[in-house]
């Protein structure tokens, strides 16, 4: 009996929370799509055809997903170490791109699109995105061990990475390539996630917060 309780929690939070967790990461996909779409429109009155929209929906529920994973994996095996959850940070977020490019690529190729012409703009991603989310993890961790685990400063902490990171990659990577409504939403591609990302890892640190008590390694 205590072993089927051990395998269905994690960290201890029961299999529900953990579903419910997995279904948010999915849809900040979702969330990031209409974000875009609303603003695309705001700057054109006019949207992509329904073929875009649905490519580009299912490339933010992969990134979501897999960037959403990544870090929570990162969390789990890093637990209070601070460098580590750095190290890991940066490590799978280029792996979670790798995953997301891959699946692009895919529906491209299923629903007969052209292919992409960020690929020039590749090596700023991986770095950029690698670096970016190391220290949104670092900040958000930082927040854990001292068990100042509040939706404000989480949320400060995602805006903070946004300005600092994700806004200079969105214009470089936007960079007067595409429509002024294309541009408009690769920015805000970039400048959104690193805060959905804050507020899933937010609602993690709610369910673990038992599990981080003992904060005399941080210090």
């Amino acid at each position: 009996m205590a072993g089927n309780l051990e395998r269905s929690t994690l960290r201890g939070a029961p299999l529900a929370e953990i579903a419910v967790l997995t279904m948010t990461a999915i849809g900040l996909g979702f969330v990031m799509e209409v974000m875009i779409l609303a603003a695309r429109f705001l700057a054109s009155d006019s949207l992509p055809v329904l073929v875009f929209i649905l490519a580009e929906l299912w490339q933010q529920v992969a990134w979501s997903f897999l960037i959403c994973s990544a870090l929570t994996l990162a969390s789990i095996i890093a637990e209070r170490r601070l460098m580590l959850n750095m190290f890991l940070s940066m490590a799978l977020t280029p792996v979670a791109l790798i995953g997301t490019k891959a699946f692009q690529k895919g529906i491209g190729a299923i629903l007969s699109l052209p292919s992409e012409a960020d690929d020039a703009y590749i090596v700023t991603l991986f770095v950029g995105r690698a670096l970016e989310y190391a220290l949104l993890s670092m900040l958000l961790l930082v927040l854990r061990l001292r068990g100042d685990v509040q939706f404000h400063k989480f949320l400060s902490a995602g805006v903070l990475v946004a300005v600092m990171i994700g806004l200079p990659i969105g214009l470089r990577i936007s960079d007067h390539s595409g429509t002024a409504a294309e541009q408009l939403g690769k920015v805000l591609n970039e400048v959104g996630w690193p805060i959905l990302c804050a507020c899933f890892v937010y609602g993690t640190a709610k369910l673990r917060l038992p599990a981080i008590q003992d904060t005399s390694k941080f210090r």
